[in-house]
């Protein structure tokens, strides 16, 4: 494998909210985009910082968290949780999955209601994310 696209793909999945610029609100969707488009798999490359990030926390889809809560350390599961409780990060979280509902269309609720399912299948299997 070519040593350069190693690389691009470690900076990318490992520590997204580094390699991509986080200033202003079409940035942050950008960067949810990109999380939303990587397979379940690739959700556990990201690192645990990376889960305190509202532009990652935007992006994640239920199967990816079901996968994440089957496969994820506890620390992982652990820094998302708390991520999830905290009030003005969650604000921040639905004004980026506002903005790619935008992007699709006018009227479209379909990102802020995968967030929804999201922090919902999180409470409903709470305990996953305690121990």
């Amino acid at each position: 494998m070519n040593n350069n696209f190693e690389m691009n793909f470690l900076e990318k999945a490992t520590i997204p909210h580094i390699v991509f610029f986080q200033d202003n609100l079409t940035q942050k969707r950008i960067l949810a985009e990109h999380i939303y488009s990587l397979e379940n798999e690739e959700i556990l490359f990201i690192a645990i910082a990376a889960f305190s990030h509202p532009s990652v926390i935007a992006g994640i889809t239920t199967n990816q968290i079901e996968f994440f809560v089957k496969n994820a350390p506890m620390n992982y599961k652990n820094e998302l949780a708390k991520s999830l409780n905290i009030d003005y990060r969650m604000k921040e979280v639905f004004e980026i999955a506002k903005a790619m509902d935008e992007d699709l269309g006018e009227g479209l609720m379909q990102n802020q209601k995968r967030i929804k399912s999201v922090q919902q299948y999180i409470s409903d299997n709470w305990a996953v994310f305690q121990f």
